[in-house]
């Protein structure tokens, strides 16, 4: 008796949590589709590539190549993963004896139960679009990061024979930033309102639905079984503040690199340390980097501060979390 109580608790938890992931995920997907129309419709996303592309010819890209395309791969194993589940979603409502009232609101949403496999179509459509989304997002901020890293990477290589070659080589570098600091400005007003509306919708629901399931796990197994929706909400949460903070702390990089190539400084040249010294005050920008709609850049001191408050909330509505009694068991 225990143990089919047990088993039932652990299949209430299951499909509890499909639940609540299908009706987050298909929220996150509507959001994705109309920001991906949007910039397809309204040219943004052009108008960025060709920003990007003027900064170094995407030199930084192409030399690290495998890495850019390396996230590819990741997310075509994510494409085959959400399929994957949502083809086992849909396949568990034919082996089921009884139905939950979710799944029988679905089957009857197209008025024959017959042509429930409609939505499940529409949802692999709609979890693709999501992915699609994030993946242009993700693309974008790498591509800025790796062209900066690049930029980099000169900086801390420069030397030259004469101070005239110096001196042209920092104008040089002088315009590449100002490009470089235009392409992430487009990057932060194309994507500003995207990553606001992702991490604004990302974390409450991760707290909320959380707290739903904390009601009802019991057990270790309870929470193995919670495992996708959890797993599903902090790739959500990563997928729109790694890249961004990657963005942000290789541009924080470049004044101490510049600083520390000593064959700028040595020797002394007024007009090499004027031009050198410029160059490092533009370096100082602080706010350059992708926003969450203009109220803070996103870094990682930002995703450790948001992470730390998350987990002192949970904590919080783990303390708070009603005690069971034999009455409630029985």
């Amino acid at each position: 008796m225990a143990k089919s109580m047990f088993y039932q608790s652990s299949f209430y938890i299951l499909d509890m949590s499909m639940q609540l992931l299908s009706i987050i995920w298909h929220f996150e997907s509507i959001l994705s589709m109309i920001f991906l129309v949007y910039w397809q419709k309204s040219g943004q996303l052009e108008v960025l590539k060709m920003k990007l592309l003027i900064c170094q010819e995407f030199q930084g890209v192409k030399r690290k190549k495998n890495k850019f395309y390396e996230g590819a791969r990741w997310f075509l194993i994510l494409y085959i993963l959400t399929t994957f589940f949502n083809t086992a979603y849909s396949v568990k409502y034919y082996f089921e004896k009884s139905h939950s009232v979710w799944a029988l609101i679905i089957s009857e949403m197209f008025y024959y139960k017959k042509l429930r496999f409609i939505h499940s179509i529409i949802s692999s459509y709609m979890f693709s679009v999501w992915l699609t989304t994030t993946y242009v997002f993700v693309t974008y901020a790498n591509a800025a990061f790796f062209e900066i890293n690049f930029f980099r990477r000169q900086i801390q290589q420069l030397k030259c024979t004469d101070t005239v070659e110096m001196k042209r080589e920092l104008v040089q570098k002088v315009e590449t930033f100002r490009l470089i600091s235009e392409a992430v400005v487009e990057l932060d007003r194309v994507f500003r309102l995207y990553t606001f509306a992702m991490i604004a919708t990302v974390i409450p629901i991760l707290i909320f639905t959380l707290m739903m399931l904390n009601q009802h796990m019991t057990s270790v197994t309870d929470f193995l079984v919670c495992l996708p929706f959890i797993m599903f909400c902090a790739c959500a949460f990563c997928s729109v503040t790694i890249a961004p903070a990657r963005v942000h702390e290789e541009i924080q990089h470049l004044k101490p690199s510049i600083c520390r190539n000593t064959n700028i400084w040595q020797s002394y040249n007024v007009e090499v340390y004027q031009i050198a010294t410029s160059l490092a005050i533009h370096f100082e920008q602080q706010g350059l980097g992708i926003s969450i709609w203009g109220f803070a850049t996103l870094s990682r001191p930002l995703i450790l501060g948001t992470l730390s408050a998350t987990a002192m909330i949970m904590s919080l509505l783990c303390e708070l979390k009603p005690e069971r009694t034999d009455n409630d068991v029985l």
